[in-house]
């Protein structure tokens, strides 16, 4: 159980360092698309999809546009 908690742990403390690295490029750039975050993070597609998910169900982002290359992030 110990292991787990602390395996838990170390995941969550990842996973909030790159929401803060995404914010931060929100904050110097005034956007971001899903494209600039997966080179930002060299993370796939499916995984800067769910970082900005959750970012904006948080209500920390908010989506421009509907599909495609228009869709972009903004801070609320």
């Amino acid at each position: 159980r110990e292991f787990l908690r602390m395996a838990l742990e170390k995941i969550s403390g990842k996973k909030a360092k790159k929401l803060a690295k995404i914010m931060d490029e929100v904050s110097r750039k005034g956007n971001i698309s899903n494209d600039q975050v997966e080179k930002l993070l060299h993370s796939s597609d499916a995984s800067a999809t769910r970082y900005l998910s959750e970012l904006e169900r948080e209500g920390k982002l908010r989506q421009s546009g509907k599909t495609g290359r228009g869709v972009v992030y903004v801070k609320v």
